[in-house]
């Protein structure tokens, strides 16, 4: 699926936006402060997992299942951005 948008289309960008991504939606306190739903975070934390694990299995197995754990990965970061994040008053634009 084709998206003309903020998401990283070279593939070492998505890798790279990952791990700010992990480690912001790990913090306890951004749930609290952002009113996020766990079940959102959990959700996008575990897509965002495997699709880093894929990635390095990607890396040597380049076949179509794991070109789907990445997209399946990238949509779900743009779903997580465009619920809770895009509109959400209680963030700043950083």
């Amino acid at each position: 699926m084709a998206h003309s948008d903020w998401m990283p289309t070279r593939e070492q960008d998505l890798v790279d936006l990952c791990v700010p991504w992990k480690a912001e939606l790990e913090n306890p306190a951004n749930i609290t402060a952002y009113s996020w739903e766990q079940a959102d975070v959990t959700a996008a934390l575990g897509k965002i997992a495997a699709f880093l694990t894929a990635r390095f299995a990607y890396e040597v197995d380049n076949s179509t299942a794991k070109r789907l754990d990445k997209d399946e990965t990238t949509d779900a970061m743009r779903d997580f951005a465009n619920s809770s994040i895009r509109l959400n008053k209680k963030m700043s634009d950083a």
